[in-house]
This record gives C-alpha cells, structure tokens and sequence, in this order.
C-alpha cells in the first residue's frame, strides 16, 4: 500500500513524500505551498502506479478477460452516425 504524506518544513516550505506500507520513502520532494506538494505527492503516486501496472504480468491482474478473446462488434447500421439521405452523393 502507498500513501502520500506532506510535512510543513518552515514558514514557506512543504515536504511531500511517497511511502510504502513500512513507511519507507520512495520518491520525495519540496514545494512552495501545501497544493502544490499535495498535487506534486499526487501526481508522484499516480505514476508509480502506473508503472507498475504495465510491469504486471497481465495473467496475474485479476478479472481481467484473456487476451485472445475479442469483444464483440456491433452491426453496422448501429455504428452509422447519420442517414445517408441526408448527405449529399459526392461525401
């Protein structure tokens, strides 16, 4: 589990810092106002994520359909946008 903590460090400093379950730090840094460490902490966690996700073997995701199967395609008249009266013959 990760989890984002931000720390004030002085008057016009804040800390935000990514940790683990353990509450070992993973990534961190400093920002100038308690938004922007929380957007930066936030944005940090969303792309650990991320690439985490992509290192997954996608056999090991769970409920996720297998790979060789193939959603089905609707008819074709449900994709037309519009009715082709309408058009003029040259489009």
């Amino acid at each position: 589990m990760l989890e984002v903590v931000l720390t004030k460090r002085g008057r016009a400093r804040w800390e935000w810092r990514v940790c683990d379950s353990s509450g070992k730090t993973i990534m961190g840094a400093s920002e100038n106002s308690r938004p922007e460490a929380k957007y930066q902490g936030e944005r940090a966690l969303f792309l650990l994520l991320m690439t985490t996700a992509r290192k997954l073997d996608p056999a090991q995701l769970p409920n996720r359909p297998d790979s060789g199967t193939r959603r089905p395609t609707r008819p074709k008249q449900d994709r037309d946008l519009g009715d082709t009266e309408s058009r003029p013959s040259g489009i």
